[in-house]
């Protein structure tokens, strides 16, 4: 089955959409627009029940969709089946209570209406069925898009990915210089050595369960510091606790990088 190039976590994702649907309407010329849709893709996927994108899945999704019998997915389909997603999201956080009804039900259905605009003219793109969604081009609509590789998001976290991997691992060859520079015995050695190894062992499962808690993205972006901070304290250690601390910062940060 096809997977997502990126993918985010579920709760992350739905956090995603509930912010989406309270922000303010989009412009009448960007809901018609043929550029990228005002929600993320993966807040797409979710909301169109994909997550394996086998075939079974998205032929199940195209039928929650689409008509019951009928051959091709219209735009009012795509907007009915929205407002009902929507509503199910807000249901599920509880969020129906600070609108009054009819203003609730105008602003699920306006967001409704511009998503799923949008929605629909991406599918059309990544199609050839000249203007028809029938279950077989909405397959293959919904296969190329999980095909294609974002590289605007690929390219900066494998960057970064990169010169964290080569911060971290200069360290190994250089340390028996600044152990000798330390005057460190090989006890203090050892612990300083094996610090990093420990912290990020204590630190995978509390940052797992983090991540899952507040999504990726924080922590991709605190894990680079977290490394970058104790990468430089221990260019200032002067004593081999200083530096085993620095180095079990190190370990914690890739800890969370590694688990986001």
């Amino acid at each position: 089955s096809l997977k997502c190039s990126s993918k985010t976590s579920g709760i992350e994702t739905t956090r995603q959409i509930i912010r989406h649907m309270h922000t303010k309407d989009h412009t009448t010329a960007a809901a018609t627009s043929h550029e990228s849709p005002p929600l993320d893709r993966q807040a797409m996927y979710k909301l169109l029940n994909l997550k394996d994108f086998s075939e079974e899945e998205i032929d199940a999704s195209f039928a929650s969709i689409a008509k019951p019998n009928a051959d091709n997915m219209r735009l009012d389909d795509v907007e009915t089946y929205l407002r009902q997603r929507y509503r199910q999201f807000d249901e599920e956080r509880m969020q129906l209570s600070h609108l009054p009804a009819n203003a609730y039900s105008h602003k699920l259905y306006r967001r409704a209406q511009l998503d799923a605009r949008s929605i629909h003219d991406l599918l059309l793109e990544y199609s050839s069925g000249e203007g028809k969604l029938n279950r077989s081009e909405y397959q293959k609509a919904v296969s190329s898009m999980a095909r294609e590789v974002d590289y605007m998001t690929l390219m900066p976290l494998s960057a970064s990915l990169l010169l964290v991997g080569t911060s971290v691992g200069i360290i190994s060859p250089i340390m028996p210089f600044v152990a000798e520079k330390l005057a460190l015995s090989t006890t203090q050695y050892g612990v300083v050595v094996s610090s990093f190894a420990l912290s990020k062992m204590a630190g995978n499962i509390p940052s797992a369960i983090l991540v899952e808690r507040h999504g990726r993205k924080p922590y991709l972006v605190h894990s680079l510091l977290v490394v970058g901070l104790g990468v430089a304290g221990m260019g200032m250690a002067s004593d081999w606790i200083q530096l085993s601390a620095c180095r079990m910062t190190v370990g914690l940060g890739v800890a969370a990088l590694t688990t986001a």
